[in-house]
């Protein structure tokens, strides 16, 4: 009579019975998106995650839908959110710098 254990050896004792090894499913990382730059007028472009993105162009998930002076519309992991544009006004940081 022959016995084979070499399955039986490789299961994980802690894993509930009917529990296969392999889970379907994709883990996606979330990634932050940080908008570093913005161009508007005939052919603009933004930069976002170190990326230069036309509008109407998708990289690596990151689709640029609209682009307007102070905000981009971007479609990402299947959701539409508004990334603002943070600009410094560095006459006036350079005024409270000195006056400290």
């Amino acid at each position: 009579m022959a016995l084979s254990v070499s399955g039986y050896a490789k299961r994980d004792p802690t894993r509930p019975p009917g529990m296969s090894s392999f889970q379907s499913g994709e883990v996606i990382a979330e990634r932050k998106l940080k908008l570093q730059g913005l161009v508007t007028g005939v052919s603009p472009w933004v930069v976002i995650n170190d990326m230069v993105i036309k509008q109407g162009e998708n990289k690596k998930g990151i689709k640029v839908i609209t682009i307007k002076p102070e905000k981009v519309l971007v479609l990402y992991h299947q959701k539409k959110q508004w990334l603002k544009w943070q600009s410094i006004d560095i006459k006036n940081s350079a005024k409270k710098s000195f006056n400290k």
